[in-house]
């Protein structure tokens, strides 16, 4: 009888023991799951937050330029290739946030970004510069071409919350 309750003993202790590893091992893995969630919203926060400024500094940057008017004044036409530096600069603080799989796509939004702004002529603004009812090529090349780059580079912003209209 007290070999019974000395072997019942034994295995309630070996039980509340295995019990108990049990429980510390799922409460350190909601603990490690839930630490990684809290990580994951802090960079999805952090990354929403550097698509704003980026946003924001280009949008500064090409004010009076974008969305291009559809009279350009010839004086702005120095602007497109001005506004290289600032834009590159905001790009390089932004672009840790792209994800990896898209940096390639982000570099290369920006080389024909710049590449346009470095090509864009006199000849260009005014050949743009129609009156209603005329249409010319260049219409859709010179201004067409110049919001798709800039929409293309606006586009790794997504998701972050708008603070000035586009």
């Amino acid at each position: 009888m007290i070999e019974t309750i000395i072997n019942d003993i034994g295995k309630t202790k070996s039980a509340i023991i295995a019990g108990s590893v049990l429980f510390a091992f799922i409460v350190i893995f909601f603990a490690w799951r839930n630490r990684g969630q809290k990580r994951r919203a802090a960079q999805a926060a952090q990354t929403a937050q550097a698509a704003i400024v980026f946003r924001n500094k280009v949008m500064d940057e090409l004010k009076g330029l974008y969305p291009l008017p559809r009279y350009l004044d010839p004086k702005l036409i120095s602007r497109f290739s001005r506004s290289i530096p600032q834009v590159e600069s905001a790009a390089a603080e932004f672009r840790p946030f792209v994800p990896g799989e898209s940096r390639k796509s982000f570099d290369n939004a920006l080389k024909k970004y710049c590449a346009h702004c470095k090509r864009i002529s006199l000849a260009d603004c005014i050949a743009s510069n129609l009156s209603p009812g005329k249409e010319k090529p260049k219409d859709v090349e010179a201004k067409g071409l110049f919001r798709q780059n800039v929409n293309e580079l606006m586009s790794f912003t997504k998701g972050a919350k708008e603070t000035q209209p586009i």
